[in-house]
């Protein structure tokens, strides 16, 4: 239908788009646009004179398929022009939008790092404030607990130092019982050899420094007599240098007596000659007038009382070094005459001492035999103190001590250390104990688990420890039906349990079971084997020694040092 110049089409009433029409007839076969969807009467002819391309449309259009090829052809430049656009948007995605877009998750991640970092840092600010606050708390209820906390310690000391005092005697009645069994088994001999070796080598430190004090003091007065020697000698000489200068004072002196006569003489007879000029006379120098001679003879005078005045200054300074000297060599004269005396002194007093030394009943090689003995005897010395070493460090497990977690706490809960709480019957038996009860041996029995509670949390342990409480611990002890086997299969005495072997409170039965219930000690090692392998028994057993049977095949043993 064509209204107002433009073209309407209708299906069944309803308006419709031209490609719906258009696919319409194509699904009956009928392409308007072909001009042989109609083959009128009479252009048979013409149709079959037809180009095969033609006819290839024309069958085509009658099979139906060239309406899919138009759609394909149509669907085809739809898929190209949308491809381009699709190229023209990832384009703009690689060129504008992913660095636009990356830039702004990196800005999100520093963000959001800044953020979390704000986050935790007003965290941990609040986090210190509450520590802070806790440790302001702790230490108010420190200080308000402080005098009770030291009553408490006080009272453990006091507890401590009673224990201690009661150990050191059970320790030093334990020593005294095995040195006297020593010196029983021994006779006293080593006892006597001790005490002969303490007395010998007191007597050879007493020889040795007497002998050394002896011999610095002969060297002492050996040098003092040197000294004196040289002071002797100096002395000596010194009094010689002053006999020569004074006689050589004494020879100038007469010198000098013998100038100053000479100028006297000569000067009288200037004197003379001055007179006989004074009266006209003339001295036989007949050449000179008389006042030349008589400045001349002034000039001689002059000179002669300036030698005469010299020369008397000179022997002033000589009487007196004259006199000094005197004096020094009369004090020199002194000393030498003491030194002297103290160098006889000295020599009486170097015999005496040589007499001493050789007094002393000193022998070739008695110095080295005594020196081995004391070496000996050192070495003994060390290695007692390194068994009490060894002794101290093994004991410092059993001790305990603890803080009390409350106020007003029952110390009667803790009954103590396994070792502590035992009584060997047997010394014989002390290292296979020792080895069944392992790491057991020093842990603590307490009455209940509640008590092991508190001292953890609040009993200011020094090291771990280890808590047994008699109200909870499971013990698996060797049956009677398993005993009766073993002496049957080793005889009486050979094997027992453990636990016959010590002595307890009947209240720790329990912790004791636990501790030594469970393995057998035997006298051999062919009685621990049948005991440990054997069908009927099969529990663990330890020798005298301390080797290990275990029923699995595990052997242990060796040195214990």
């Amino acid at each position: 239908i064509v209204v107002g110049g433009r073209n309407k089409y209708l299906i069944n009433g309803h308006l419709a788009q031209p490609s719906r029409v258009q696919n319409l007839f194509h699904s009956v076969q009928l392409n308007v646009n072909n001009p042989h969807f109609l083959i009128m009467q009479g252009r048979i002819t013409k149709v079959l004179n037809m180009k095969p391309p033609e006819i290839l449309s024309m069958l085509e259009e009658a099979a139906g398929t060239r309406m899919y090829e138009t759609k394909k052809d149509a669907a085809l430049k739809t898929l190209e022009k949308k491809q381009g656009k699709v190229d023209e948007i990832n384009k703009l995605l690689d060129q504008e939008i992913l660095p636009a877009l990356e830039k702004l998750r990196k800005e999100r991640m520093q963000y959001m790092q800044w953020s979390n970092g704000n986050a935790e840092l007003d965290r941990l600010k609040r986090f210190c404030i509450a520590y802070e606050y806790v440790q302001a708390e702790k230490i108010r209820d420190n200080a308000v607990h402080g005098v009770d906390e030291i009553k408490a310690k006080i009272t453990e000391i006091d507890n401590d130092t009673e224990t201690m005092n009661t150990e050191i005697q059970e320790m030093d009645a334990r020593v005294t019982k095995l040195t006297g069994e020593k010196d029983a088994t021994m006779g006293g001999e080593v006892k006597g050899l001790s005490d002969k070796v303490d007395a010998i080598s007191s007597d050879l430190v007493k020889e040795v420094s007497v002998l050394k004090n002896r011999e610095d003091d002969l060297k002492t007065e050996r040098k003092n007599a040197e000294k004196i020697e040289k002071n002797i000698e100096e002395l000596k000489q010194s009094e010689k240098d002053r006999i020569a200068a004074v006689k050589s004072a004494e020879d100038g002196a007469a010198d000098l007596k013998k100038r100053a006569e000479e100028l006297a003489k000569s000067l009288e007879e200037l004197e003379k000659e001055q007179q006989g000029v004074v009266a006209g006379k003339s001295s036989g120098n007949e050449e000179k007038c008389l006042e030349d001679q008589l400045g001349d003879a002034k000039v001689a005078v002059g000179k002669t009382e300036t030698e005469v005045e010299q020369l008397k200054t000179k022997i002033k300074h000589s009487e007196k070094e004259l006199k000094e000297n005197k004096t020094k060599l009369s004090s020199k004269h002194n000393e030498a005459v003491d030194a002297e005396k103290n160098l006889k002194i000295r020599q009486k007093d170097v015999e005496n001492v040589e007499k001493a030394l050789k007094a002393l009943s000193y022998e070739e090689g008695q110095m080295e035999s005594l020196e081995k003995e004391r070496m000996v005897e050192s070495e003994a010395v060390l290695q007692i103190k390194e068994e009490m070493r060894n002794i101290s460090s093994r004991l410092g497990n059993i001790e305990f001590s603890f803080r009390d977690p409350v106020k007003n706490f029952d110390r009667s809960k803790v009954k103590g250390v396994v070792a502590k709480l035992i009584k060997v019957k047997d010394g014989s038996t002390m290292t296979a104990l020792e080895v069944c009860a392992g790491g057991k041996l020093y842990n603590v029995v307490l009455d209940t688990e509640n008590t092991g509670k508190q001292l953890l949390e609040k009993g200011d342990l020094r090291r771990r420890m280890t808590f047994i409480p008699l109200n909870k611990i499971q013990s698996h002890p060797v049956p009677p039906k398993v005993q009766k086997d073993a002496v049957n299969l080793v005889g009486k005495g050979n094997a027992e349990v453990a636990l016959s072997l010590v002595d307890y409170d009947p209240e720790l039965q329990s912790a004791m079971e636990y501790v030594f219930g469970s393995t057998f000690v035997c006298k051999t090692i062919d009685a621990a084997k049948k005991v440990a392998f054997s069908q009927q028994v099969r529990t663990t057993s330890v020798t005298l020694e301390g080797d290990i049977y275990q029923p699995s095949g595990l052997l242990t043993g060796g040195s214990r040092k």
